[in-house]
C-alpha cells in the first residue's frame, strides 16, 4: 500500500473551511488541523470595542494570536474576533458577496477564484434566497437564475442598492417554528475530523516551519489545560503546509521560519498591512413603521440592505454599504457612556436613527506596519508583533458620494444621512486601523521578491511547501465583504498544494 501524504493545516477559521472542504475530496492524503484558538473563556478576552462581541458567545481579544500565554506577543489597539470553529468562538454571519472582477486587478493571474470553487463553497452553505438586487451584478453562482429581460448592463451600473445575502443556519424547535440564525461552521469540521484523514489538534501553537529533506517540520508548543501551563514543544514533518491562522497570525509564522532559516533571529522586519477603510454613519431613520417582507424573511437581527457604489473618489472600485444588526449594539456602546438619568432620552432618539458600516478598498487607504522582533529568552523565542497604525483618513470625497447615493435610494431606505458623524468611528471602535477586512502582509505577486513573498499559488517565496491561505496573501483588500473571497481562495490555494504534492497537471483536478 502506498503511504498517503501528509498535510498541515495551521487555523480552523473560514480560509481553512476553504481549504478542507478541497483536502476532504482526496483520498491519497492525511491532514492535521492546527487549532491555536482559546478552548474556553478567560479572563483577557475583554470587549473593548467591537459591534455585536456581547450579543454572542464568542472571543474578543487585540488582534493576533488569541492566547497571552504563548511565545507570540501582539501590541495593538486592534480589536476584533475570531471565528474559529472548535475554539472558543463559534460565530459567523456574513455577506455572500464576490468582489467585482475589477477590484481584484491588482492579483496576479491565476490567483483569482474560480468559479469552480465558488459553487462548492455556495453548496456547502445555507442561505436564504429572497429577491435580491445584487444578483444580477454580483452573481454568486452560475446556479443562479438571472433575469434576461433586465435591460441593465452590469458595465453601466455605478449604484447598486439590493436586500442582503447572509450564509445562515434553519434551527427548527420542537414546537415546530423555525429559527433563523448566523451561519456557523463548525459542523462542517466536526464531520471532517470524525473520518479516518482528519485530526484535530487543539490548544497549540504554532512556532515556525523549517524545511527538511523529507518535508517541512512544524514546531509547535502543546498546552496542557489540566495543569494551566505549556506541556511541551513537538515537532511534525509534512509533504505540506496550508497556513489558514488569520493575517497577523500567518505572518508571525512566516516572519519567524524565514528568519530560522536563515540565522536572523535578532534582525527587526517590516510587513505592511492593507486594510480596507471603514465609515460609520449615521441617519435620521423614516421608515420606522414601515414593514419589509424581507425582513420577515431574515429576522430582524439580520442585515437588512446593502447598496454598493463606486465612483472617481472611491478608486473607480466598489466600496460596500452594510445596514442591519450592527445598529442595536451601536446604541448599546453609546448607552453606556451616558449619565442613566438621561436613558429615557437616549432610548426614544435612537428610534429615529439607524447606523451603517461602509468599506472602501484598501486602495485609497494607508497602509499600516507590523513590526517584528524576536527575543530568546529561557531557550524559548518570544516574539513580539507591534502593529503601528496609522490615521486612517478615508478622502472626504467618498463620504460625500456615500450620501448622495443614499439619497439617490431614498424612495426604497427612507434614510437621511446626518453630516459629521465619522467621529463615532473613533469614539467606539477605539483605533485607527481600517475596517475588519485586512490583510496583504505576504501578497501574492506573479514574480516574488521578498522572501515572504507568494508565487500566485499560494506559495510563499521563502518556504517551499508552504502555503499561505488565508487574507495575508490578498494583494489587495476590497471593499465588499470578504468571507467568501476567503473561503473560495482558501479552496484555490489548497488545490494548487494538491496539485504540486502529486505532481498533477491542471485537467488532472
Amino acid at each position: 500500500m502506498t503511504n498517503k501524504k501528509r498535510i498541515a493545516v495551521v487555523g480552523s477559521g473560514l480560509a481553512s473551511f476553504g481549504a478542507c472542504s478541497a483536502l476532504s475530496e482526496d483520498e491519497k492524503i492525511l491532514v492535521d488541523i492546527y487549532d491555536i484558538g482559546l478552548t474556553k473563556k478567560e479572563l483577557f478576552c475583554t470587549n473593548k470595542a467591537v459591534p455585536n462581541s456581547k450579543l454572542y458567545k464568542g472571543s474578543y481579544f487585540a488582534y493576533g494570536l488569541n492566547d497571552n500565554r504563548w511565545s507570540r506577543k501582539i501590541h495593538s489597539k486592534r480589536i476584533c474576533s475570531s471565528h474559529a470553529w472548535l475554539g472558543f468562538s463559534n460565530v459567523y454571519s456574513g455577506s455572500m458577496l464576490l468582489p467585482k472582477s475589477d477590484d481584484l486587478s491588482e492579483w496576479p493571474e491565476g490567483s483569482q477564484p474560480k468559479q469552480i470553487d465558488v459553487d462548492h463553497i455556495i453548496d456547502c452553505l445555507e442561505l436564504i434566497r429572497g429577491e435580491d438586487d445584487l444578483d444580477y451584478f454580483f452573481n454568486i453562482s452560475s446556479k443562479n437564475e438571472i433575469n434576461t429581460n433586465d435591460e441593465r448592463k452590469k458595465d453601466e451600473a455605478d449604484l447598486i442598492l439590493g436586500h442582503s445575502r447572509i450564509a445562515i443556519t434553519r434551527n427548527v424547535k420542537k414546537s415546530g417554528k423555525e429559527m433563523i440564525t448566523p451561519f456557523k461552521p463548525e459542523g462542517y469540521l466536526k464531520e471532517l475530523i470524525r473520518s479516518s484523514s482528519f485530526n484535530y489538534i487543539p490548544n497549540c501553537n504554532v512556532l515556525s516551519i523549517k524545511g527538511t529533506k523529507s518535508g517541512n517540520k512544524i514546531i509547535f508548543e502543546k498546552y496542557n489545560t489540566e495543569l494551566n501551563q505549556i506541556s511541551h514543544e513537538e515537532s511534525r514533518v509534512y509533504d505540506g503546509v496550508l497556513l489558514c491562522a488569520g493575517c497577523i497570525n500567518t505572518t508571525g509564522i512566516v516572519d519567524l521560519s524565514i528568519r530560522s532559516l536563515n540565522n536572523n533571529i535578532d534582525k527587526t522586519t517590516y510587513y505592511s498591512l492593507y486594510s480596507a477603510p471603514i465609515y460609520l454613519q449615521a441617519y435620521l431613520n423614516l421608515s420606522i413603521n414601515k414593514s419589509s417582507k424581507h425582513s420577515k424573511i431574515r429576522g430582524s437581527e439580520l442585515c437588512s440592505h446593502f447598496l454598493e457604489m463606486r465612483s472617481q473618489s472611491t478608486g473607480n472600485t466598489w466600496c460596500h454599504t452594510q445596514l442591519g444588526p450592527i445598529n442595536s449594539e451601536i446604541t448599546r456602546q453609546i448607552k453606556s457612556k451616558l449619565p442613566k438619568i438621561i436613558y429615557p432620552i437616549y432610548i426614544w432618539a435612537t428610534s429615529f436613527i439607524k447606523f451603517s458600516i461602509t468599506c472602501y478598498h484598501s486602495n485609497i487607504g494607508i497602509p499600516s506596519l507590523i513590526v517584528c522582533n524576536t527575543k530568546r529568552t529561557n531557550e524559548r523565542y518570544i516574539q513580539e508583533m507591534t502593529i503601528r497604525e496609522n490615521k486612517n483618513r478615508s478622502p472626504k470625497k467618498a463620504f460625500y458620494e456615500l450620501f448622495k447615493s443614499v439619497l439617490i435610494k431614498f424612495n426604497e431606505l427612507f434614510l437621511i444621512p446626518i453630516p459629521f458623524t465619522s467621529l463615532l468611528s473613533q469614539l467606539l471602535r477605539g483605533n485607527q486601523l481600517g475596517g475588519w477586512h485586512f490583510g496583504g502582509t505576504t501578497p501574492m505577486k506573479e514574480r516574488p521578491v521578498e522572501l515572504s513573498d507568494c508565487y500566485p499559488s499560494g506559495e510563499v517565496f521563502g518556504l517551499p511547501g508552504v502555503y499561505v491561505a488565508d487574507s495575508a496573501g490578498f494583494p489587495s483588500i476590497p471593499g465588499s465583504t470578504i468571507a467568501l473571497l476567503i473561503m473560495t481562495n482558501g479552496r484555490r490555494v489548497a488545490r494548487d498544494c494538491l496539485k504540486k504534492i502529486h505532481g498533477s497537471s491542471e485537467k488532472d483536478f
